[in-house]
């Protein structure tokens, strides 16, 4: 399936992260891979290829741009040089309903991840018609376009709702520059990952991390 290509609301947009911590391919590439099966929150053992996802989300953070640049002194340099991920981005805050079950730190995958200093691969999926599925080729059941970046959960903080539902703010760090938009598509029945010009990138049939939805 191809890019969004009409104007209208990204309702079904959705926030997923690989389940297993500190399992980060070197290309870009096999990040989809990583996205391959949805598991529960409550799954005591993820393997790669599975991940959760963010539900209840009532706001989501803007996408995009690069690892921040700071200066750095150089010794027998008079000017400062750009060096490039030698910091982290600002936090990325998302907003939810708040449900304590999902964030347990005992008994949830998301529970265990805030505050790790593992990093993980998380996917942003924009959707404006609800897909199949959110497995990566089940994502292809409707346009789509997905970012991917590494990154970690620095935080969590809960804020008691008195006239409405409790909420809770995630802040996500980013430690990688975002891959996309990219989309998940189909062809004759195999993976494959394009970019925004619409050039091929991966193609299950030659990649060990098959995405099977």
């Amino acid at each position: 399936m191809a890019h969004i290509s009409s104007i209208s609301s990204g309702i079904f947009t959705d926030l997923s992260v690989a389940a297993v911590p500190g399992d980060i391919p070197s290309s870009a590439a096999e990040y989809p891979g990583l996205f391959t099966t949805e598991i529960p929150l409550t799954e005591a053992s993820p393997v790669t290829t599975e991940f959760v996802r963010f539900k209840n989300i009532t706001s989501l953070p803007k996408v995009g741009g690069t690892v921040k640049m700071i200066s750095s002194p150089v010794y027998g340099v008079d000017d400062k040089r750009n060096v490039k991920g030698q910091s982290e981005n600002d936090a990325m805050a998302v907003e939810m309903a708040y449900i304590s079950a999902d964030w347990n730190r005992q008994d949830s995958v998301l529970g265990r991840i805030v505050g790790s200093k593992k990093k993980h691969v998380f996917r942003l999926a924009l959707l404006n018609r609800e897909p199949d599925g959110y497995g990566n080729n089940q994502l292809a059941s409707v346009e789509n376009s997905i970012w991917y970046w590494v990154g970690r959960i620095s935080s969590a903080s809960v804020k008691s709702g008195l006239s409405g539902a409790n909420t809770i703010t995630v802040s996500l760090l980013t430690s990688s520059d975002f891959t996309g938009p990219v989309t998940a598509g189909t062809d004759y029945g195999t993976f494959q990952l394009f970019d925004s010009l619409g050039s091929a990138l991966l193609d299950s049939t030659s990649d060990p991390l098959q995405a099977t939805g």
